[in-house]
């Protein structure tokens, strides 16, 4: 997990969209989540990828990405 090319998906998180702004730490390296410790959330690495745009994707956490909707 490269926590320095990652940003917070929160979209109402100060630091939403700032890639290395050091606010994001690794919260379980077995389901592969994030933990920003701005808005104190968590979301998946495949959060905003092609496979989290597909009910049947990889993994099942990725349910709690944000989306633009």
């Amino acid at each position: 997990m490269e926590l320095s090319k990652r940003w917070c998906d929160n979209t109402t998180c100060p630091d939403f969209g700032k890639v290395g702004a050091g606010n994001l730490k690794a919260f379980s390296y077995v389901e592969r989540r994030y933990y920003c410790a701005t808005c104190r959330r968590t979301s998946a690495e495949s959060c905003g990828t092609l496979a989290a745009a597909f009910p049947a994707s990889i993994n099942s956490a990725d349910s709690d990405c944000p989306t633009s909707s």
